[in-house]
C-alpha cells in the first residue's frame, strides 16, 4: 500500500513540475471524452424529445402522406383528396378498426384583429384533430363536423397567436380577418410548445372545407392521420387503406404507390436508427480524438523517459526493480488520461446542459439527461488508453541499464 502511495505521489509531483506540457498532452483526451459524453447524454435527451413529439401526434396513429415514387421524386402528388380521408373515417364496412381521421392542409397568411396584425400559419382540418392530437382546449371549444360541412367561418387559435392578436385575453367570441375572410374565434388551445413539424401555439385552425374553398383553392391534401382502435390492427388497416388508395388513384399493378403509410411506432424506430447513426459518428470522432491524445501522451512519455534517464539510473542503483520503474511511468500516463477523462466528462455534461438551456429558450421541452453509460465509458477508455499508450515508454524506462543511465548527459 505504501509503495502504491509512493508511486502516485511521485507521479503527481512529476506531472506538476511539467504542468504546462501535461495540460497540452491531455487536451486530446479531454476533447475525445467530452465528445463521447455529449454524444451519449445529449443524444439520449434528443431521442426522448423526438419520441415525445411523435407521440404528441396521437396514440395508435397511422400517417398517410402523399409521396412520389423514386422516379418522380420532384413531382407534386395531387391525387390524395379530402373525400378519401372522409371515406376512411366513415366507412366502417371497409375500415372497421378506424376510430378517427383528420386531414391537413396548410398555408401562411396575414391575420388581423382589432388590436394587432401578424403573420400566421393557417391549418385546415376537421373535428377529429382534437381527438387524435395531444392538443387540448384552454377556453371555448373546437369546431364541429357540421360547421365544417356548412363552411362555417370559425377559427381556433393557438396559445401564442391568441396572445399576439388579443393582448387583453378576450379572444373567444371576437373576430379576426384572414385574407379577406371574417372568422369568429370559438376556441383557444392550451400552451403546447414548439415541435419538429409545426408550432401549434402559433397556429390558426379553421375547418378544412373552408380552407380549401376560401383560402387555398386546391382540392388535394398532403397528408392525413388515421387513429385505429388498437395497435394490433395496424397491419390490417394499413393493407385496407393501401388497397383503397391505389384504386382511387388509378394505379396499375406495375405502378408504385404515390403515398406512404407509417405508424407512430415505425416513425420512432426510424428516428432511433438515425440517432444511433449520429451517435456512432460522434463517438467515432471522439475515438479519433482519444487516439490522437493517446499518441500525444506516448510521445511525451518518450520525451520524459529521455529527460529522466539519470534519475532512472540513480533509482536503479539504489535498488529500484524493473517493475518499480515500469509502474512509475505507467502511473504517470494513466493519471494524465484519468485527469483528461474527468475534465472531459465535466465539459461534456456542461455542454449537454447548455444544449438543454438553449433548447428551452426556444420553447422545446428537452429533458436534461446525464448518461451513466457515458461516464463509465470515459473511465474505462481512459484507463485502457493510459495503459496502452504508456506501456511502451514505461518499458523503455524500466529496461535502462543503471550504469549507462548514470553516465547519460
Amino acid at each position: 500500500m505504501n509503495k502504491i502511495k509512493s508511486i502516485l505521489t511521485v507521479s503527481i509531483k512529476n506531472l506538476w513540475i511539467h504542468k504546462v506540457r501535461s495540460i497540452f498532452t491531455i487536451v486530446g483526451i479531454i476533447i475525445g471524452i467530452s465528445t463521447v459524453t455529449v454524444a451519449v447524454s445529449a443524444g439520449e435527451g434528443l431521442k426522448h424529445f423526438i419520441i415525445s413529439q411523435i407521440q404528441s401526434f396521437g396514440a395508435n396513429t397511422l400517417f398517410v402522406e402523399a409521396r412520389p415514387p423514386d422516379n418522380l421524386s420532384m413531382s407534386l402528388i395531387t391525387t390524395m383528396k379530402v373525400d378519401q380521408a372522409d371515406r376512411i373515417r366513415d366507412d366502417k364496412r371497409l375500415f372497421p378498426h378506424v376510430n378517427n381521421v383528420y386531414a391537413y392542409l396548410g398555408s401562411q397568411e396575414i391575420a388581423i384583429s382589432r388590436y394587432e396584425e401578424v403573420t400566421a400559419d393557417i391549418m385546415g382540418t376537421n373535428e377529429d384533430f382534437i381527438y387524435i392530437d395531444s392538443s387540448e382546449i384552454d377556453t371555448g371549444r373546437f369546431f364541429l363536423r357540421k360547421e365544417e360541412d356548412s363552411l362555417k367561418k370559425v377559427a381556433v387559435l393557438g396559445y401564442e397567436i391568441a396572445k399576439d392578436l388579443f393582448p387583453a385575453g378576450n379572444a373567444v367570441g371576437s373576430k379576426i380577418k384572414v385574407k379577406g375572410l371574417n372568422l369568429k374565434v370559438i376556441g383557444v388551445l392550451k400552451e403546447k410548445g414548439p415541435d419538429m413539424a409545426m408550432n401549434m401555439d402559433k397556429m390558426i385552425m379553421i375547418p378544412l372545407n373552408l380552407m380549401r374553398k376560401s383560402l387555398t383553392g386546391v382540392d388535394y391534401i398532403l397528408y392525413f392521420a388515421v387513429q385505429v382502435k388498437d395497435k394490433i390492427y395496424y397491419d390490417e388497416t394499413k393493407d385496407q387503406i393501401r388497397k383503397y388508395l391505389r384504386k382511387e388513384h388509378n394505379l396499375k399493378e406495375y405502378n408504385e404507390d404515390d403515398f406512404a403509410i407509417t405508424s407512430s411506432e415505425e416513425a420512432i424506430e426510424m428516428v432511433e436508427i438515425v440517432l444511433v447513426g449520429i451517435n456512432m459518428l460522434l463517438m467515432g470522432i471522439g475515438l479519433i480524438s482519444l487516439i490522437v491524445g493517446g499518441v500525444g501522451i506516448m510521445n511525451i512519455m518518450y520525451v520524459t523517459v529521455t529527460e529522466r534517464i539519470r534519475e532512472i539510473g540513480l533509482r536503479k542503483a539504489l535498488g529500484a526493480k524493473y517493475r518499480d520503474i515500469l509502474y512509475q511511468f505507467l502511473a504517470e500516463s494513466i493519471i494524465m488520461t484519468l485527469i483528461g477523462a474527468f475534465i472531459g466528462a465535466i465539459i461534456g455534461v456542461s455542454l449537454t446542459y447548455l444544449i438543454v438551456v438553449i433548447a428551452k429558450q426556444y420553447g422545446f421541452t428537452w429533458v436534461f439527461t446525464v448518461s451513466s453509460q457515458a461516464i463509465i465509458i470515459s473511465v474505462i477508455v481512459s484507463l485502457v488508453f493510459g495503459f496502452v499508450f504508456g506501456l511502451a515508454p514505461a518499458r523503455k524506462a524500466a529496461k535502462q541499464d543503471p550504469i549507462s543511465a548514470l553516465k547519460h548527459e
